[in-house]
């Protein structure tokens, strides 16, 4: 039977099935490209080359311009800390990307006072490690526009909304994804493990101040990207009404050493003393990188020949 990946599952596989990570590290902090930028600015990809690179990680975007103003999707990075309030299309003009007030009136800028920070928006923002690298973690913040709408409400709108009560909640799961390639030859993207909610309300209140989230109980063989799926009790028809917007700064990643398939008890060869670990995880349904043979994230009977071969070689 295949083990299905859950919101409430795949985070809390054990430390012994995942794949071995060394000192190594990476931070992405956005510093590198923010160089680039003029004071109090923000950059969504005017340049339409569809996405930029930080750290050596890849940030998806889109931009374009329509009627009613400039549009952009995806991942973007700031230094903007100027902000005036204003309808919907403020969101798309810029004013999004500048982190939340907080409640004494202050305004924070990236991790550790840096200058420079990433913003997310949408569900189509995707963030591609380097070849022999997973993500470890990442710092997240609300963004201004954001949080007025979650403590204002925006009734005069064509998406109008109440402010947030004392119940409602807004945040993201992370989803870690692949790429494989479809039957028509075209790439596609498979979610293979995601995490619980992480909120960027609490009892209605957008959270203030940077917070680390710890990614490291979710490597899965193969699934060097993330993405992000935001929730909100505010929605309607079309979904989540709440502007889908949250920054993030130093991004964590650590260079993976990927497991020895078939070396079931970890002994570092393959031979017959894997064979009954082998069995006993296929059995209990439960997850094992070195189980996993065919790469797809389950220990299935579709495991069983190709552990065959590598006995046998």
């Amino acid at each position: 039977m295949k083990l299905t990946f859950t919101h409430s599952l795949v985070f809390s596989v054990l430390t012994f099935c995942l794949p071995a990570f060394l000192n190594a590290q990476i931070i992405v902090d956005f510093e590198d490209v923010g160089t680039d930028l003029s004071a109090d600015s923000a950059f969504r990809g005017e340049d339409n080359a569809g996405g930029f690179t930080s750290g050596g990680v890849a940030f998806n975007n889109s931009f374009g311009t329509f009627p009613g103003g400039d549009f952009w999707s995806g991942n973007a990075y700031s230094n903007q800390t100027s902000w005036s309030s204003g309808g919907l299309m403020e969101f798309a003009a810029g004013n999004d990307t500048v982190l939340s007030e907080n409640a004494d009136g202050s305004t924070d800028v990236g991790v550790d006072g840096s200058p420079t920070w990433g913003v997310v928006f949408g569900g189509s923002a995707r963030f591609s490690a380097p070849d022999g690298y997973g993500f470890q973690s990442f710092n997240f913040h609300n963004t201004r526009s954001t949080a007025e709408i979650i403590v204002n409400g925006n009734l005069s709108e064509g998406f109008p909304t109440e402010p947030f009560g004392s119940e409602s909640r807004f945040g993201f799961f992370v989803n870690r994804i692949r790429e494989f390639v479809q039957d028509n030859g075209d790439i596609g993207f498979e979610v293979v493990a995601s995490t619980d909610l992480i909120l960027l309300t609490e009892a209605g209140s957008p959270k203030e101040g940077w917070f680390e989230y710890d990614l490291t109980g979710t490597p899965v063989a193969g699934a060097d990207m993330i993405s992000f799926e935001f929730f909100s009790t505010d929605t309607n028809d079309f979904g989540v009404v709440t502007p889908a917007y949250f920054a993030v700064d130093n991004i964590g990643l650590v260079e993976v050493v990927e497991p020895l398939l078939g070396d079931v008890n970890l002994d570092g060869t393959v031979d017959f003393l894997d064979i009954a670990p082998f069995i006993t995880v296929l059995a209990s349904q439960d997850f094992q990188l070195e189980a996993d043979i065919d790469g797809n994230g389950a220990v299935s009977f579709l495991d069983i020949s190709p552990f065959i071969v590598l006995l046998s070689n």
